[in-house]
């Protein structure tokens, strides 16, 4: 489900285009039957977001953008996690310099730098809690009893956090001689850390 405002307009040269919204789903496993409750443990995330993007004569393009989100897969220490992203364009095809030309249609610099969230860190509902099995079973009693058991099976861990991803993006757009030369070509870097492993 999907909730929020929105707010566009322009003055003048001016653009502003900001909006705020909270969304609220569920992921259902594969195979799960409600009917029978069997396997029926879907996933709940809700994120409140935020973005504002703001244009000069559709020239200069500055926008930011904010999610704070929760996965119930986590501890309730740690099921909270902020991300952020934050943008920049240089239209130079805009600029008056390059109006008096018929070969740039389009030439558009940008850059962008964010940090990103993966909840979804491949083990299994609830990490964080211990999972108990049947096993082999103890010798119970002066008779040395055989009794069937159970026994932690896989040990939760509290420290099972949101996988992080920090991006860094440059690229240029082109359309040359009315699109029959366009194109784009990006640089980017990523940074991650968070992740689970055996």
């Amino acid at each position: 489900s999907y909730g929020g405002v929105s707010y566009k307009n322009r003055f003048g040269q001016h653009g502003i285009d900001a909006r705020a919204f909270v969304r609220w789903y569920r992921n259902e496993f594969a195979g799960s039957d409600d009917t029978t409750r069997q396997a029926a443990s879907a996933i709940r995330n809700l994120s409140y977001n935020a973005a504002l993007t703001y244009d000069y004569a559709n020239r200069y393009i500055l926008s930011a953008n904010f999610s704070r989100m929760a996965n119930d897969n986590f501890s309730p220490d740690n099921r909270w996690g902020n991300f952020w992203g934050v943008s920049g364009g240089w239209v130079i095809s805009e600029e008056s310099f390059m109006k008096k030309q018929n070969v740039v249609d389009l030439l558009k610099l940008r850059a962008s730098y964010g940090k990103a969230g993966q909840s979804d860190t491949g083990v299994g509902r609830y990490p964080y809690q211990s999972t108990y099995a049947g096993s082999t079973g103890y010798g119970f009693g002066y008779n040395n009893t055989w009794i069937n058991g159970y026994a932690e099976s896989v040990i939760g861990n509290e420290n099972s956090l949101w996988e992080v991803s920090k991006m860094l993006n440059v690229g240029l757009d082109w359309d040359l001689w009315n699109k029959k030369l366009y194109g784009s070509v990006d640089v980017w870097k990523e940074w991650r850390s968070n992740i689970l492993v055996t």
